[in-house]
Formats: structure tokens, sequence, C-alpha cells
């Protein structure tokens, strides 16, 4: 009966915008229905004295905005973006597992600015403050926003486009991969170049597509400009009207040079400063009070913390962190260590937390995730870090209770852990305070590494390599590059997205490689440039494998490790690849990926006993005749079989697959 009237409201004022009826005759009609539903609700008295007020109220503003909004279609756009803003602003922000204290208003003044501004036109909206003030968190909140209300008719293509500026302000290679990755996915087409997309048939779609595109952490205007194919001052000569693009950015001269509509992200003021230090603080338990404390000391101090954060979230979390669970002379104490820097404030506050991890093993953990394993599932790397300290899953979760690591939950890719960029940025500065380039724990400046594994003669003590290919020149290996380094645990060669067959052969070696290090954890090695591993590598605990875009025939030609600890195995674009690895005692690997291995013609059965596999991918591999009949683990939610021509028969399984749209089978042009 409701329903009812307010189509009757909507119908007469449509009559009145068109001068069918006067704005009495409008009214007598909307009054008449009025009375009619008050009537037939069966409420008491006071409530139907309540409905009483709301309907005058809805029948007002729906004849106010008939007048004053002549044009329907602008109507129904003002509406659905004064809906949409309110509802945001009452919602709570979508996070996994994190507090965003007054992050709600902010997220709600920037969806005000996307939507409630005019529809015919593409507008850049950018987000401009210091690091860690949240503009990463009230990006990714309107996106999910917008992405969840979006109108499926308008066919909206959405993206977001993670730290652009992360490795280096001038990295063209990596703007270049971001450039492939963005572009495939809006026109959902394959590894599309920049070449690519000159073709005239391909902007002419990029005009018809509205888009709404996330750019994060973009570090120059030059930046911006590649990402937007050098029409960032116009991007109405790239995307369909009512395309939305949000940037953010340390550096406003990135916005002003795109003429972007500027919103300043600011630092929380002092009472939501004080709710999120205290949630953290505090959300384990209070600190213990000491019996002649007045009950005032700790607000006090809780003040004086407040007084070094400026405001800044990321701070009163690590500081929060730090501080639960302890006593009020630990406070003081602390404060105090703080002192008066005034320089790089946000850095000395961060650096003071990290040095409260009074374990060793836990400061070892942070450095290892932040230095290379930001952004990974959760459940594989804390299967990786255990091969290093069995307690690792207790210590994960204490990093997190105390902020260095946060969990983040993907509609794609599940729940993963990321590193803030300016706990990263320390983490790398704590590792290079080592002079001694030998004895530096992680590595991952080309230069140093290039030196360490060509030229160095002393003692290496390097525990973690992590080396952008795409950012080496060329590099020679001699065949006993790796020899001695008994303390490596993590190697990690890697090409960024986007980079693979057509990226230049960097790293080479002076015959075969006759050795690597048997301690090691982890080892990925895009364009791996040999046929096999080497013979004597035995890798006991090894708990990834990740090899692709390589002349690998066999990963092990004899004397196979058995790969207890293996979690996951990926071996992509390796067209000479003929065997797998033998998986019968890999009762713990969770990730098996097979792509582009033209050259591989079965899957062995052996993996239907894998109790615990959680994804089977296989993909693009055109000579594979047959998988396995089962598959028996319980934990199976991705299963692909994707471009196999030869493979007729799927796998039977006896769990439900993620309803994501992953799990499908796609074999001779069928997808069942």
């Amino acid at each position: 009966m409701v329903i009812s009237f307010f189509n009757v409201c909507w119908l007469q004022s449509s009559k009145l915008w068109r001068g069918d009826l006067s704005i009495n005759k409008v009214w007598t009609v909307i009054w008449h229905r009025y009375a009619k539903t008050i009537a037939g609700l069966s409420f008491a008295q006071q409530r139907k004295d309540e409905w009483r007020k709301a309907l005058t109220v809805v029948a007002i503003l729906i004849l106010c905005c008939a007048l004053i909004i002549r044009n329907e279609a602008k109507l129904v756009d003002e509406v659905v973006a004064g809906v949409l803003t309110t509802l945001v602003a009452m919602s709570p922000t979508r996070q996994f597992n994190n507090y965003l204290v007054g992050m709600n208003s902010r997220v709600a003044e920037v969806v005000q600015r996307l939507v409630m501004k005019e529809m015919d036109t593409v507008r850049i909206v950018g987000l401009c403050g210091m690091g860690g003030v949240g503009k990463t968190t009230v990006a990714q909140a309107c996106y999910d926003n917008l992405r969840d209300s979006a109108d499926e008719k308008a066919n909206t293509k959405f993206h977001f486009v993670n730290r652009v500026g992360q490795n280096g302000v001038n990295d063209q290679d990596r703007v270049e991969g971001l450039v492939r990755e963005l572009y495939s996915k809006l026109l959902s087409e394959d590894s599309l170049s920049r070449e690519d997309l000159n073709i005239e048939h391909r902007r002419g779609r990029l005009l018809k597509t509205r888009v709404l595109v996330v750019l994060d952490d973009v570090h120059t205007p030059s930046q911006l400009d590649e990402l937007l194919l050098q029409d960032a001052s116009d991007p109405r000569k790239l995307f369909a009207p009512g395309s939305r693009i949000i940037v953010t950015t340390r550096n406003r001269k990135v916005l002003e040079h795109v003429k972007a509509e500027i919103h300043s992200v600011g630092p929380l003021d002092v009472n939501e400063s004080l709710q999120l230090f205290k949630l953290h603080a505090f959300s384990l338990g209070s600190p213990v009070v000491d019996d002649d404390d007045d009950g005032g000391r700790n607000d006090d101090l809780s003040h004086k913390v407040l007084s070094y954060c400026n405001g800044n979230p990321l701070a009163l979390r690590v500081l929060g962190g730090a501080l639960s669970y302890k006593d009020s002379k630990y406070w003081e104490s602390f404060v105090l260590k703080l002192g008066k820097t005034q320089e790089a404030e946000i850095h000395h506050v961060l650096r003071t937390s990290y040095e409260e991890l009074r374990d060793v093993k836990d400061r070892r953990l942070f450095l290892d995730i932040a230095c290379f394993f930001s952004g990974h599932w959760r459940s594989l790397l804390v299967k990786y870090m255990e091969t290093v300290d069995e307690s690792a899953y207790s210590r994960v979760e204490d990093l997190i209770g105390k902020s260095f690591l946060a969990s983040v939950f993907d509609q794609s890719e599940g729940e993963i852990l990321v590193v803030h960029d300016l706990l990263k940025e320390m983490a790398w500065n704590i590792v290079n305070e080592e002079e001694d380039l030998g004895r530096r724990s992680r590595l991952n400046d080309p230069a140093d590494i290039h030196n360490l594994l060509t030229n160095w003669k002393g003692h290496r003590a390097t525990e973690g390599i992590r080396l952008n290919i795409s950012k080496v020149k060329m590099m020679s290996l001699k065949a006993n590059a790796f020899e001695g380094m008994n303390s490596l645990r993590w190697l990690n060669f890697f090409l960024p997205k986007g980079f693979g067959s057509r990226h230049r052969k960097t790293i080479v070696s002076e015959g075969i490689l006759n050795s690597l290090p048997n301690e090691l954890r982890g080892l990925r090695w895009d364009q791996f440039p040999s046929a096999s591993l080497p013979g004597g590598f035995s890798p006991d605990e090894l708990a990834y494998l990740v090899i692709s875009h390589s002349p690998i025939v066999t990963c092990w030609e004899q004397n196979q490790p058995k790969l207890e600890k293996l979690s996951m195995l990926s071996l992509t674009s390796c067209e000479n690849l003929t065997v797998i690895p033998d998986l019968r005692n890999s009762a713990n690997l969770e990730h098996l990926v097979l792509e582009k291995c033209k050259s591989l013609v079965e899957v062995p059965d052996s993996i239907q006993y894998l109790v615990k596999l959680v994804r089977l991918e296989v993909r693009d591999c055109e000579n594979i005749e047959r998988v396995p009949d089962r598959l028996n683990s319980k934990l199976l939610k991705h299963l692909i079989l994707a471009n196999c021509p030869k493979v007729t028969d799927t796998p039977k399984h006896n769990t439900k697959l993620r309803p994501s749209g992953i799990a499908v089978r796609e074999c001779s042009n069928r997808q069942v």
C-alpha cells in the first residue's frame, strides 16, 4: 500500500513535468491517495502519526523536485546519486579484519564527487595526501561501493591498478606492464601492448567503454600520461562519457597536470585519532594500571603518543599495537624513547615500534614478509614461513595484531597479507644499514645483486634475493654463481605482470648451473636459463617452486628430492617441458599451476592423492591428453581446465567449487 502511494506520487509528478496537470490537480490526487493509505495502515495511533508525517514529507519532496528539476532523466540521476551517497555514509567501509575509524565520511564525500556531477563527461578525481593517511583505503572503498552498486545494463568495466610507482618513479618497464594489464582487462583481450592499442578499432572500442579505474600511488605526471595513453589532459578522447578515474598520489603536481578534481585526504582529528589508537592499544586487553595510578595517567600518555602520530592512521595502528598489553611504566618509557626528532617523524615512529619487537624471530619474519611476500595468499605464506619457524602461524597473528601486517580479503584471490608501503620502505632501510654487501641479509638492488653473484669474493651471508629482471641489462652467471651461499632461503628472479616471452633474456648462464643452495625455501626464476635444475640441488624444505618462460625440459633429471614441504608448484610458458616433478610425497601441495607447456602430454595420476590440494589450474597446454580421473582433496576450491583440446573428461571430485566463475572447464572449445 505504501509502495502504491510512492508510485502515485511519481506518476503525478511526471504529469506535472509535462504540463498535463496543474499543481493543484496533482496535489488533490496525491492527497486522496495519502488519506486512503493512512486509513489502511493497521498500526497503533502513535505509529500512524509517525507514518503520516513521513508520507507527507515524501510527497512534498517529490513535488519540489518536480518543480525544481524539469528534466526527468536528470532527476533520476540526482535521486540515484543522493541515495547512493547516503547508503555509503551509513554503511561501514568494507575491509577484512581492520579498524577504519573516520573513513566512512571521507568515502562518502569522494563518492558524492564521483556520482553527483554530470554523467555526460569523463572525470578524474584525485586523492592527495601523505603516506599512511588512508588514500588507498578511501579509493578501495569507493571502488568497492560503486562496483557493487553499478547498473549491469551500463556495462561498466572496472579495474584497480595497485601501487603504480612501487618500483621507482622512473620505472618505465613496470608502467608498460601495467598498461598491458589495464587495457587487456578493459577490452577483454590478452596481453595488449601499447602498439596494439594504437589500432583504430581498439581505440574506437575504448571510446564506447564506460570505465571505473583506480590508479593507486602514482608518483609522477609521466606515469599518468603513460597509463592514459598520452590522453591524460583530455580523457574524453579515451573513454566513454560517464567514465570515472580515481588517482591516488603523494604528489599534487600529478593531479594538477591532468586538471583533476583534487580531494585532500587529511589526517584524522584528535577524537578520531584517539579512537583508532585505543582500538589497537586496548583491543586485546587494557594495559595494567599500577596500584598508585590516579586513573588518568594512561589517558595522558595516550595523548602524548597522538602528538607524535599527527593523525596518521598507519602510525596510530602500529603504535597502538606496540603498546597493547603493556603496563603504565612501559608506556612512559616508550614515549620517552620516541623522542622529539624533527626529521622523517613518521619513519622514526615506525622504527621505534619495530624495535619494540623483542623476539628476533618476529623481526626476521616481518622483514621476510615486508621485503618479499606482501600481497601473497595468507595460507600459503604461513606455510612458507613454517619451513623456517614452526611457530610462524602465531607470529603472523601477532604481527597483524600489532598492525605490521594487514589481512585483507580479495573477492577473487581470497585472504591475502599486505604490508604498507611505508613499512616496506622501513624494512629495506633496516636491511641496507649493513654496509658490507656480503653480510646484508636481503637484496633487491640490481647493481648489488649483480655484484654479489658475479664479482664478490668474500663471505656471502645473504638470506633472500628479490630481483626484477626487467631492470637488468645483462647478467652472465658462472656455473658456480651460488656456491657457498648456504644461508640463502628465498631466491626470486621475476618479471612484472605483462612481461614474458617478449622480454629479452637478461640472465644467462656460462654453462650449466652446477649448484643451488639446498637451504632454499622458495625458488622463483622467470626465464630460468637451463634445461633442468642442478643435479645436486636437493632442497628438503622447499615450500614453493615457480618457473616460467624457460627452456627447462624436466625439473630434475635424476635424484629428485621428495618435496614433502612443497605447497606451490607453478610451471608456465615452459614450451620444452615434458614431465612435471614426481609429487607422490608432496602431501602438503595446495596449488598446482601448469600453463602454456605445449610439450606436456599428461598430468600424472599421483595428484589425485594430494588431499590438501586447493587449486588445480591447467591452461593452454595443447598436447595434454589426459588428467587424473579423480581428485580426492576435500579442500579443492578451484578446478580450471582451459584450452586443452585433447582432454575430454574432467576429474571427478567431492567438493563444492567456489561460485566465482573461476572454477570452469573449457576443453575443445566447450565449457561445462
